[in-house]
């Protein structure tokens, strides 16, 4: 599964796994030498994932395309598994007390991060119209 590509396009739904093929693993074991790290060990520190993922890495096995991205990402290696993700809109409509208007600005803030701030929201405040 590897290449010197710009990125594989992998259906979520379709693909949950993917393994390394020979030519990465040498492209692997080039990079750590280069960058001096010297055990799987180092590279499982490095990159913050499990020992067991980076053995099955080496082993041909498969892992789950964010450990496989963070593996080529560590070493610099022009590979990335790019995930396609479906999106859906959503409107939640409904009333509140005016003293859970900021409780639900609280959640708000919580779906944007989640979101990547691609969120789009509104709060109709009928006292608003009272007051003008």
């Amino acid at each position: 599964m590897s290449s010197t590509g710009q990125g594989k396009r992998t259906p979520i739904n379709k693909q949950t796994y993917i393994k390394a093929d020979n030519e990465l693993i040498e492209r692997t074991e080039k990079a750590m030498q280069k960058l001096r790290i010297d055990s799987k060990i180092q590279l499982a520190i490095k990159t913050e994932l499990s020992p067991s993922t980076i053995n099955r890495f080496f082993q041909k096995q498969a892992i789950r395309p964010d450990s496989y991205n963070q593996i080529c990402e560590t070493l610099s290696l022009n590979e990335k598994i790019v995930i396609e993700e479906e999106t859906f809109d959503f409107k939640i409509t409904g009333s509140i007390d005016k003293k859970q208007i900021e409780q639900l600005k609280s959640i708000v803030d919580l779906l944007r991060r989640l979101t990547d701030d691609n969120l789009s929201f509104l709060i109709k405040q009928e006292e608003e119209k009272d007051m003008e």
